[in-house]
Formats: structure tokens, sequence, C-alpha cells
């Protein structure tokens, strides 16, 4: 066996930005909603 081994170099995700009305944040948003209404649905709030 050898002694030398190779450890990956690391890498961040892209950095969004969540101003309002971007993209991200509406997709973000959208998400968020849906979980809501799952949450909701199960507690059988609805």
């Amino acid at each position: 066996m050898s002694d030398k081994f190779y450890i990956p170099k690391p890498f961040n995700e892209p950095i969004k930005d969540y101003a309002p009305g971007s993209p991200e944040k509406e997709s973000l948003l959208a998400k968020f909603q849906v979980s809501i209404r799952l949450i909701i649905f199960i507690m059988g709030i609805e």
C-alpha cells in the first residue's frame, strides 16, 4: 500500500443573491410555501 493519498481541493457553492424580486428568492419562497402547506395538511388544520 502506498503512503501517498489524494485530498481533493474543496470548493464552495455559488453565492446566491436573495434580494427582493430575484429569481433565487422567489424560488426559495415557493418551496417554503409548499412546505407550510404540507405541514398544515399533515396537522389537519386545513
